[in-house]
């Protein structure tokens, strides 16, 4: 849609700006959702909660060339090494 590539072009032009399409199907193989381990992830319907906030969160940063992104959400203590 028209935002989402507003976003991605302002991601594409600001170093400092990221995306992160959350609508990709990254969960889809978990077949015990609305849990991932035993623990539940999902606050409703369409929101995570904080597990499953953390666990999108380590996704992302487990992909290429994320580490400014690691550095911010440790200064915001939002990840511990």
């Amino acid at each position: 849609n028209n935002a989402e590539g507003m976003i991605r072009s302002l991601a594409a032009k600001y170093p400092n700006v990221y995306y992160f399409d959350t609508n990709s199907n990254i969960f889809s193989n978990i077949k015990t959702l609305p849990f991932y381990n035993g623990v539940l992830i999902y606050k409703d319907s369409g929101h995570l909660n904080q597990n499953g906030s953390e666990l999108l969160a380590k996704y992302y940063l487990s992909q290429p060339k994320q580490t400014v992104l690691e550095a911010k959400l440790l200064e915001w203590n939002v990840i511990k090494r």
